[in-house]
């Protein structure tokens, strides 16, 4: 949710680990709010992210950031 409104539902990705891998989506449609889930840059309500089956709720922030990596449109400076 983003605020009251789903902007995920239902998603469901498999990446090869050592692959480069692209989204590619129309404008709007939640590629960034996709990727942002996915190394914990905003909050999921529901679901699982797994990384080598490791649920990715367990790695501390640095660590999944160390073994994920995301190319922003926008440059952002984390924490760690």
């Amino acid at each position: 949710m983003l605020g009251d409104r789903t902007v995920l539902d239902g998603v469901s990705v498999d990446v090869r680990g050592g692959a480069v891998t692209a989204l590619l989506a129309p404008s709007g449609s939640g590629k960034s709010t996709l990727l942002r889930a996915l190394v914990r840059l905003v909050p999921i309500d529901g679901g699982t992210v797994r990384l080598g089956g490791e649920d990715t709720s367990a790695l501390a922030a640095p660590e999944l950031r160390r073994r994920v990596g995301l190319v922003a449109q926008t440059p952002v400076m984390l924490p760690g």
